[in-house]
């Protein structure tokens, strides 16, 4: 069996992107998932997602559209890439109340709302989910101090100079 090249499928998604094919750079990024996953190559993985959840966003953004392809969600991943996934989620619902905190502020909060469509959200409520998630992120310390985080190289920007000597775990 032939060795799956991820730089290949990557450099299409960028093309694809570039030219503003956001439904065809999301089915290039199945393709990549897929066989990250059967891989068990994390790091492939998780940057799939990274790059859904902006098409995913992009494309609601224009159309309301929802991601059809959600079994991403349900993927089985270590402490160190649920806590960056977490953050994650943090993040983008942060930029989410940023870009409609005036429309938020006329909402009533619902107590006991389970709504997992966060359009529909209250600002207390995205507060809320904010916090959760970022605290998730943090929920396993010891082991994500014992991670090797150059493992995730693919998706992580290095810092201006040599920084990586301050991380005790690079």
């Amino acid at each position: 069996m032939a060795q799956f090249n991820y730089d290949t499928h990557w450099k299409k998604v960028q093309e694809l992107d570039g030219k503003g094919l956001l439904r065809s750079a999301l089915l290039e990024l199945d393709v990549i998932s897929e066989n990250a996953a059967k891989q068990q190559n994390e790091v492939q993985l998780l940057k799939t997602y990274i790059y859904r959840i902006k098409y995913v966003a992009n494309l609601e953004a224009e159309k309301n559209e929802k991601d059809k392809n959600a079994s991403w969600k349900t993927q089985t991943f270590s402490p160190t890439a649920r806590a960056i996934m977490k953050s994650l989620q943090g993040e983008t619902l942060q930029r989410y109340l940023e870009n409609n905190r005036f429309q938020l502020y006329e909402r009533t909060d619902i107590k006991g709302d389970t709504s997992t469509d966060v359009s529909t959200w209250s600002e207390a409520r995205l507060h809320r989910e904010i916090t959760a998630a970022y605290e998730a992120s943090l929920q396993d310390v010891p082991a994500l101090k014992k991670g090797d985080i150059r493992k995730y190289e693919d998706i992580v920007e290095a810092g201006e100079g040599n920084s990586r000597k301050l991380s005790p775990n690079s």
